[in-house]
């Protein structure tokens, strides 16, 4: 189905105790540590969590001297463990975006972001690229949970990795002969979400800006 390998009994096991953690952070913050906030408030800090979390991992899973090399190669043991923890937690959130915003966008993103781990972890393919894929968008969601001047950083750090980096990124995937197909069309996917995330972003900047003008006036 999908063109995705039978996962294998560790795989899946990974994966069910990585969402099984996510899910038991979200349920402390929301029971104990932070039961004044909102589930939203509370889902926000997870994600917060798993980015900060990505961001430690998902470098050493790299060759930076060639970042845009080695792609549709074999996934390393290393870079397996990592997709299988952030498909833990986007398990975790797509059931987050249905029960506490049904928020539909949040959805599909999320569907095209494991669809393209699960070929990673799966088919034990390009393992390279995914990661790179992964670090690129996360790193800026630690911005997007801060406020004032962060929101500005995160809107920079977005436009640079996802819509300046990234369509390179897709272009190398789209031209190594050994990179599998669904991986090829999963990244443009998540290049036409980031597109009109982008879209999104700039409209409530534009908005804002104008709303700070007509105060001023």
């Amino acid at each position: 189905m999908l063109g995705l390998d039978k996962p294998d009994q560790g795989t899946i096991q990974q994966i069910i105790q990585s969402t099984a953690a996510w899910t038991a952070v979200f349920i402390s913050l929301n029971a104990l540590l932070l039961k004044q906030r909102s589930s939203s408030f509370n889902n926000r800090a997870v994600s917060l969590l798993h980015a900060l979390v990505a961001l430690v991992l998902c470098p050493a899973a790299l060759n930076w001297q060639h970042p845009f090399s080695g792609y549709g190669q074999k996934t390393t043991d290393y870079q397996r463990v990592v997709m299988n923890i952030s498909l833990g937690y986007f398990t975790y959130d797509m059931l987050c975006c249905l029960y506490i915003d049904l928020d539909f966008a949040n959805v599909a993103h999320h569907f095209c972001t494991m669809l393209g781990l699960a070929v990673g972890v799966c088919n034990g393919v390009s393992g390279t690229e995914l990661t790179f894929c992964l670090l690129l968008m996360e790193i800026s969601n630690p911005f997007l949970h801060g406020r004032f001047l962060l929101k500005l950083v995160f809107a920079i750090s977005f436009f640079v990795c996802r819509l300046l980096i990234g369509p390179v990124v897709v272009y190398y995937t789209w031209v190594c002969p050994s990179s599998p197909t669904i991986v090829k069309v999963g990244g443009i996917g998540i290049q036409v979400v980031s597109l009109f995330w982008f879209y999104k972003i700039a409209q409530i900047a534009i908005g804002k800006t104008s709303k700070q003008r007509s105060k001023l006036q």
